[in-house]
């Protein structure tokens, strides 16, 4: 069964050589690349499950718009994707989106920058963190060659009747301005 993950993209630290300010963040910014890794376990009745997706991507033609709070990206991007489940790899899947829109606010302060909204979509089988789609925090930098650089690290917990998961999100994707 697919389920939609929607996740946000982030940034990692400036160097102290590259200094940046929100400012430097308002323009328009092309896909250079995109990667995600995501690990989630899950504990129910005493049995333990694991699952592991990298997801790479592949032919971008997809633009992030940057205003002075607010965001909006616009285009298509390729994914793929192989994903592990308790130690079995499952065949690489290929996946394209097409006509992807987003938008949302942002805030950043030095190095750290608060995004509400995603910037990417994905479908994942049997994985739905579009819970990370809320307000999320990451390290971003503009490096030496211009580039837009969003990492982030991001897990999220759940106990619910019984059954616990924990899944961690780590993606950096690479942007240079138009």
């Amino acid at each position: 069964m697919a389920t939609m993950l929607v996740v946000s993209m982030f940034s990692c630290g400036a160097d102290e050589d590259n200094e940046v300010s929100p400012e430097d963040l308002v323009k328009t910014w092309n896909l250079v690349s995109v990667d995600v890794e995501v690990n989630s376990t899950t504990v129910t009745n005493g049995e333990t499950y694991s699952s592991m997706s990298e997801m790479t991507g592949t032919n971008p033609n997809y633009t992030l718009t940057m205003e002075d709070a607010t965001w909006t990206t616009s285009g298509g991007y390729d994914i793929e994707l192989v994903t592990q489940f308790n130690g079995e790899t499952f065949p690489m899947q290929e996946q394209s989106y097409t006509n992807v829109s987003g938008q949302g606010s942002y805030t950043a302060d030095g190095e750290t920058i608060t995004i509400n909204g995603s910037f990417f979509s994905f479908e994942v089988d049997g994985v739905d963190l579009t819970a990370l789609g809320d307000a999320q925090t990451a390290d971003y930098e503009i490096n030496g060659n211009g580039q837009l650089i969003i990492k982030q690290n991001e897990t999220m917990e759940s106990n619910t009747n019984g059954i616990t998961s924990s899944t961690t999100m780590i993606s950096n994707s690479v942007w240079e301005a138009q």
